[in-house]
């Protein structure tokens, strides 16, 4: 019986899932994501959110929209993305609470990977403070979720979007277009 060969992770694909009151927030939250981790390249449309309360410290009419950033990385160490966008959402309010909830995470060929700083029985820790889950996993053709998968990442327009982003993944994976 041989031992298995320790390789390094495959790239992937990072997004940010965000949640905001109005189009100057968004406009906002772009601008910093661009700045400090790397230039826009897919944005998904902007859908109210309306699946939980939550929120509502941030706005009574929040939005959703997915942004991804050009090229691909190593998984390694993208936990660490969670510190910067709870910093973000931190100063986004300009010391009057937050104006956009930020979630970072990744996509390649077989699932979604959402980064938290709350544990459950369904999240690992990956390190500082954070968990990692595998949101949706892709199956035969299409994504498909878990038990504890959050109802709107269950809803048809966010698997188009990860439809769309998944098809960006494979294009970049042919292309080899890894950024370390």
């Amino acid at each position: 019986m041989s031992l298995g060969q320790v390789r390094g992770p495959s790239p992937v694909k990072l997004f940010f899932a965000m949640l905001y009151p109005s189009r100057e927030v968004f406009d906002w939250s772009i601008r910093q994501i661009a700045r400090y981790v790397g230039e826009i390249d897919l944005l998904s449309e902007e859908w109210p959110f309306t699946w939980t309360d939550y929120y509502a410290s941030i706005g009574a009419h929040l939005l959703r929209r997915f942004a991804s950033t050009r090229g691909l990385v190593s998984p390694e160490g993208l936990f660490r993305l969670k510190h910067l966008s709870n910093f973000l959402e931190e100063i986004s309010g300009g010391g009057e609470g937050r104006r956009v909830n930020l979630d970072p995470g990744y996509l390649d060929a077989a699932r979604v990977v959402l980064f938290t700083t709350k544990d459950s029985a369904h999240r690992v820790y990956v390190g500082e403070g954070i968990y990692a889950e595998v949101t949706l996993r892709y199956r035969r053709g299409r994504w498909t979720f878990h038990d504890y998968t959050y109802p709107d990442y269950r809803d048809a327009r966010y698997l188009a979007f990860f439809d769309e982003l998944r098809r960006s993944y494979l294009g970049e994976i042919k292309k080899g277009g890894f950024r370390p």
